[in-house]
């Protein structure tokens, strides 16, 4: 899980530029800092939809799957 963390860690750092401004944490919040917004969400389901290959509903797309990078990886295993 190490590698995946720093994939989807390494995308948010360089498609959103206040991700690199406050250093984010593995389990710093994305949507409450304002790194993210529903388009950032968007952005990041696309992301890992094609790296990770795992499959997305609409149903998964809910605050608490892509809070944190903690939260988009507990995500990942349950759709594994």
């Amino acid at each position: 899980m190490e590698e995946l963390h720093n994939q989807i860690k390494q995308f948010i750092l360089s498609t959103f530029p206040l991700a690199r401004k406050k250093n984010i944490g593995f389990e710093d919040s994305l949507l409450e800092t304002g790194i993210i917004d529903s388009l950032g969400v968007l952005e990041i389901v696309n992301f890992l939809v094609e790296e990770v290959e795992i499959e997305i509903d609409e149903e998964d797309l809910t605050p608490e799957n892509f809070n944190s990078i903690k939260d988009m990886i507990d995500f990942i295993k349950t759709k594994s």
